[in-house]
């Protein structure tokens, strides 16, 4: 039978590939305490587990001194209820892990906790070298030296790396940094209550190994410390450079960098431009005839074009029928046309339209002059009242039509009776 935790038992003591479990019991929280005896790549502190851990788990991971060490927290995959946090380039040295939440189990009698410990060790930064040669052994122990001389991280935003100033076999350590996209804001920092506690200086580079800032005392908590804050950064390649390692007292004590930064909105304007559209053309027919010979009939077609670039508008003629009558301009030919204007002004509208395309006055307006020749249209307007007029008559004389045929019906039946 597993073991049962008191709230006072002292913390207890886990390794790297480890895991431990236990029986809750009346514990609302436990502490770890955690030996690295090397720096790692990342170290991952995890609750999950598909028996134990059925409540919300947390881990709160601190230094010897009691500082919060920055980690970043997961969800287990099968859990969400169940957590685990990684501490990025954790460097050797001994770790408190809290681990709560153990109240909130349904059962703390039966109910069991579960931790595990996992690492990623740092791959090997040097290839093996050949053995020593007559001529080249100084040469090769030369190239080695200057390839330990360079350490390069990657960097991403936002993001904390940290490490012990031992490890680093320069007084510089240089970070890649890629910006996906533009940044409202970009600070580049070691402020440190901890960390840092010597000069330190910050030189940001662009992808020209330009030089675009550069800083060694702007943090407001130690003037030892440096940190650069840019506005609207492009999208790009940058290299940072933290120098003044060998200002440290101590190769035990610890270095850290930071970045944060808010990603800039971009705003799209899209702009549509209809194209333009040519309306199908329409036909209006006129019909012209002359007194003066045989009748005949003339039809002209208008086409009417419409272009827009904003919206698409289709103008349709509606078909008019118009009567042209041509005429000498002699007296012989005057009272014809008054005959014609007095039987059709019950029901039509006249409007003369001369030659030359120049608008003129109602019909008989315009001067006549001996010899001339000009001609007439006349518009048809037929209302709704003309029209019912019409059809009035028509009933009429359907009505009298009928009338008549009962009327001689009956006089033929009275004469064939006598």
């Amino acid at each position: 039978m597993m073991p049962t935790m008191e709230p006072t038992a002292p913390p207890r003591s886990i390794n790297v590939s480890e895991t431990q479990s236990g029986v809750i019991g009346s514990t609302s929280a436990l502490t770890f305490e955690l030996n690295l005896f090397t720096n790692y790549e990342s170290v991952t502190i995890s609750g999950c587990d598909a028996v134990a851990n059925q409540f919300n788990t947390t881990f709160t991971v601190q230094d010897a001194l009691g500082n919060v060490i920055p980690t970043q927290s997961n969800p287990c995959p099968g859990n969400p209820q169940q957590s685990e946090v990684v501490i990025s380039n954790a460097a050797a040295g001994v770790y408190d892990v809290i681990f709560s939440g153990l109240d909130e189990t349904a059962n703390p009698s039966t109910d069991t906790w579960s931790i595990s410990v996992s690492s990623v060790s740092f791959s090997p930064s040097l290839a093996p070298t050949m053995g020593p040669d007559s001529s080249d052994s100084d040469e090769s122990q030369s190239d080695s030296a200057s390839s330990d001389e360079e350490l390069i991280l990657e960097l991403t935003v936002p993001d904390t790396l940290m490490g012990m100033v031992g490890d680093v076999d320069s007084d510089s350590i240089t970070f890649e940094l890629s910006l996906d996209s533009e940044y409202e804001t970009l600070s580049i920092s070691t402020c440190s209550a901890l960390s840092n506690q010597f000069e330190t200086t910050l030189t940001l580079f662009d992808s020209n190994d330009d030089i675009v800032a550069t800083d060694s005392n702007s943090c407001s908590g130690n003037s030892q410390q440096a940190e650069i804050v840019l506005s609207n950064v492009a999208a790009g390649d940058y290299t940072i450079v933290m120098s003044g390692l060998d200002n440290a007292d101590d190769d035990s004590d610890l270095w850290v960098l930071s970045t944060t930064g808010t990603v800039a909105t971009t705003t799209t304007t899209t702009t549509t431009t209809a194209p333009p559209t040519i309306a199908s053309p329409t036909t209006s027919p006129t019909t012209t005839l002359s007194p003066t010979g045989s009748p005949t009939t003339t039809t002209t077609t208008t086409t009417t074009t419409t272009t827009t670039t904003t919206s698409t508008t289709t103008t349709t003629a509606a078909p008019t029928t118009t009567t042209t009558e041509s005429g000498s301009g002699s007296g012989s030919d005057s009272g014809s046309g008054s005959d014609s204007s007095d039987d059709l002004s019950l029901f039509f509208g006249a409007q003369k339209v001369a030659d030359n395309d120049n608008e003129s006055g109602l019909l008989g307006d315009a001067d006549h002059e001996q010899g001339e020749h000009e001609s007439y249209e006349f518009v048809l307007n037929l209302n709704k009242a003309s029209w019912m007029n019409v059809w009035g008559i028509f009933g009429v004389v359907l009505l009298l039509n009928a009338m008549c045929v009962v009327c001689y019906f009956k006089k033929r039946n009275n004469e064939l009776r006598y």
